[in-house]
């Protein structure tokens, strides 16, 4: 019902700490932000984020998950923070099939990881992704509120971390090898 100014935001501040000065992202009525990470050479990603909600009633939920691959319908957009860059995913590419239901089907390369109801405190969450998050130039995170109006989630301290492949520790050893024999 309202526009997308108005139901994604990143506040100023507002995160799981009395002393946190970063800014926290808020998502609000069917709306979500996403984030492209490149984990070529690395698996075992790991996601760990802070969330909490406020306002919602008992069937909103505030849902994290990932998306491996291009995401089409963005245009030019490359996921790297530029500002204007948005599309409604329910139509190029959604992400379950029912909305309006409780405990929706993920549809093509999109894996859900929470689907959380009402929590008026802080919550720390940590989820290691699928083996098809490993090595790919392109892995989309996403946070967002679906349901409602008038409601909105937070989300904070997001880090996502991986190890190199064991190609990557052995090119590594190599090279440091190699340089060793050059002095």
């Amino acid at each position: 019902g309202g526009t997308i100014n108005s139901a994604l935001a990143v506040q100023q501040y507002g995160g799981p700490f009395s002393t946190n000065n970063t800014h926290t992202g808020r998502v609000e009525d069917d709306a979500g932000m996403l984030f492209k990470i490149n984990t070529t050479g690395m698996n075992s990603v790991n996601l760990s984020f802070d969330w909490r909600t406020f306002l919602v009633s008992t069937s909103d939920r505030f849902v994290v998950g990932y998306h491996v691959g291009p995401i089409a319908g963005f245009g030019a957009c490359s996921g790297e923070g530029e500002t204007g860059c948005f599309a409604d995913l329910r139509t190029t590419l959604p992400w379950y099939t029912n909305q309006n239901d409780l405990y929706p089907t993920p549809t093509g390369n999109w894996a859900q990881l929470l689907r959380a109801s009402q929590s008026n405190s802080w919550n720390s969450e940590s989820f290691l992704l699928g083996n098809d998050a490993s090595n790919q130039s392109e892995v989309w995170i996403a946070f967002w509120m679906d349901n409602g109006e008038g409601d909105y989630a937070k989300f904070d301290n997001v880090l996502v971390t991986a190890v190199p492949e064991a190609e990557t520790y052995a090119m590594m050893l190599a090279g440091l090898g190699l340089v060793g024999f050059m002095a």
